[in-house]
């Protein structure tokens, strides 16, 4: 079983986790492409897309069993379930995904494709509250394009900081 970080608290008679914080930032601009079905599809399909492109980026990296893994504004599935099956039963995968609409798009589609390992908070980039220093790989996928300049650099600082230092774009 998964160890997972203090801001993920498994509730054991539901056996789903609580957050025990949810962070939002002003700093942040609001998605500019709306959340309808039209959009969670475009979004899933993106996703479909570009799963080759996150594989191989995974095998560069390195990524493997068991390792700690975050997905950066993950919208209704991101790589969520690449990084599922590359870490397996004994990783851990983090969501995260500010928006309301694509939170719960996202937890309905782990729940559609029974992703064990993943779990998601609901929070803004800027300020998740992950831990620091726990995670062996970060990755966000066309997450700066919807900050603004100035807001950019503190996103690659930011709280969901990797161990190994590593971060990637698809």
């Amino acid at each position: 079983m998964p160890t997972y970080p203090s801001c993920v608290k498994e509730n054991t008679a539901v056996v789903k986790p609580v957050f025990l914080r949810v962070f939002m930032s002003p700093q942040s601009t609001a998605y500019a492409l709306g959340g309808t079905l039209t959009e969670q599809q475009r979004l899933i399909a993106q996703a479909q897309g570009l799963e080759e492109h996150a594989k191989w980026l995974l095998d560069q990296i390195g990524v493997a069993g068991g390792q700690k893994t975050v997905d950066v504004g993950c919208g209704p599935i991101g790589i969520l379930n690449v990084l599922s099956d590359r870490v397996g039963y004994n990783g851990v995968v983090i969501g995260v995904e500010r928006e309301q609409r694509f939170f719960d798009m996202a937890q309905a589609e782990l729940d559609n494709r029974r992703l064990q390992n993943v779990k998601l908070v609901q929070a803004d980039a800027l300020h998740t509250g992950l831990e620091r220093n726990f995670y062996d790989f970060v990755h966000e996928r066309l997450l700066l394009i919807n900050f603004p300049a100035a807001s950019q650099h503190a996103l690659l600082s930011s709280d969901a900081t990797p161990t190994s230092g590593k971060k990637a774009s698809t």
